[in-house]
């Protein structure tokens, strides 16, 4: 089978919601390796080979993923991140699938309170990606807002939105323990605090109002921040705040509540374009759901009345609360059975295997295969070398792959054995009639 390698930098392992669950389809048809460097765990699956590459420093990391693919030649390597990127350049002897599910250079500015370390971060992420984005080969985004961006760029590019599982999720029957939860990264963007604040309008009209929210702090300090918020606002017994839990779990909490909340900050202008995951996701566990107003989602939560649209406001939030609570068992029933129909027949991650498989296979079967001949070729040294070996080796990157035929050994003037490293191609060698064979 044809060997492929993911490789992510940030991202731990066996994240189901993203190329995880990539490398499961195309594990179908290849052999399929994740490169990572985060905490060692086993794969479920026995035709993903997970390793774990022990190197802290990113930059070390990037040197070791070098050596790996030099060892195994993969016919495609897929890259999570944009510094990841810089693979095309150190190794461009493969095919380079960009999977791209944000705005990268505009999350940046999600990752730091300090100013001067956004705009930083978000100017170098920019400028990589358009410094390396021509030696790809492919790129998948999970929006038509990015596709267009990168086939702007001159980048093959398709849309291969990030929907969830359906088939691999149980659902389950659960007690309702909670009125409302949060799954997802804790931050003054995901709306965590306005949630908190609403929570405490409407505390005194609800008897026994419970809220869990679950995750992981994206900047430094804001877990503290909204335990001291939960505190001052007298809401201990209310709120309950987890750190993230591993996806195998997620069911079980979704099933544990009535309603999910995703209020994403218009003020972080790439939420705007995106479908959240974790709005497929609430609706796929049959729950209420109180989301933002943006016109992305418009498809979705114009679909059932169990969809509560809200601006970013404490106000508002906390008067679509309200309308949740107010649901009748029976209307939610109905909510969740419409909400399953729809996920099954739109928006699950099994309808889009066909495309991505077909996307994958086009770029295997692309390869074009020809035979030069060069006279003067590595281990030969000196200039008159120079033009067969560029054009073996840059021919690759126009999906062309280039065996050559060439002479044996001879006499020459100089010889340079480090030009074969440049290559990855088969090479043929004859015996000549000349005098430099003779001697």
């Amino acid at each position: 089978m044809k060997h492929i390698v993911i490789v992510t930098i940030s991202h731990q392992a066996k994240d189901v919601r993203l190329y995880y669950k990539l490398a499961k389809t195309l594990s179908q048809r290849y052999n399929v390796t994740i490169l990572h460097n985060q905490d060692e765990v086993h794969s479920d699956d026995e035709s993903i080979n997970l390793v774990r590459l022990n190197i802290g420093n990113k930059l070390a990391f990037i040197g070791g993923v070098v050596g790996y693919l030099v060892t195994t030649k993969p016919e495609i390597v897929v890259i999570v991140e944009p510094i990841l990127l810089t693979l095309t350049k150190l190794y461009p002897f493969t095919k380079y699938v960009y999977d791209c599910h944000e705005f990268f250079g505009l999350a940046q500015r999600e990752k730091s309170a300090d100013e001067f370390t956004q705009k930083r971060d978000s100017y170098i992420h920019t400028k990589l990606e358009k410094s390396t984005i021509p030696n790809l080969h492919a790129c998948i985004t999970v929006n038509e807002i990015l596709t267009d961006h990168y086939s702007q760029l001159g980048v093959n590019t398709v849309t291969i939105p990030n929907f969830p599982i359906i088939k691999s999720r149980e659902r389950l029957v659960e007690s309702k323990r909670y009125d409302f939860i949060y799954l997802g990264g804790l931050s003054d963007a995901r709306g965590i605090k306005e949630i908190i604040r609403a929570a405490s309008e409407i505390k005194e009209e609800t008897s026994n109002l419970k809220i869990l929210i679950v995750g992981k702090e994206q900047i430094e300090g804001f877990s503290n921040e909204t335990r001291e918020l939960i505190k001052s606002l007298d809401l201990t017994k209310n709120i309950e705040i987890r750190s993230a839990v591993p996806y195998q779990e997620v069911a079980k909490l979704l099933a544990q509540a009535k309603c999910g909340i995703c209020m994403l900050s218009p003020k972080t202008v790439r939420y705007k374009y995106a479908l959240p995951i974790k709005l497929l996701e609430y609706l796929d566990a049959g729950l209420l759901v109180i989301t933002n107003d943006f016109p992305y989602n418009k498809k979705i939560y114009n679909s059932s009345e169990g969809i509560f649209t809200s601006k970013f406001s404490v106000e508002d939030i906390a008067s679509n609360m309200r309308k949740a609570l107010l649901v009748e068992p029976t209307e939610a029933e109905q909510h969740q059975l419409r909400m399953r129909e729809m996920i099954d027949s739109k928006y699950s991650w099994n309808l889009l295997e066909p495309l991505l498989l077909d996307t994958f296979d086009n770029l295997v079967s692309s390869s074009r295969r020809a035979l030069m001949l060069a006279y003067f070729f590595p281990p030969l040294g000196g200039a008159g070398v120079q033009r067969p070996l560029k054009f073996v080796k840059y021919s690759k990157n126009l999906g062309w792959n280039i065996d050559t035929l060439t002479i044996k050994d001879t006499v020459f003037h100089s010889y340079d054995d480090t030009f074969l490293k440049e290559i990855n191609s088969d090479i043929l060698r004859a015996g000549s009639w000349d005098i430099m064979s003779i001697l």
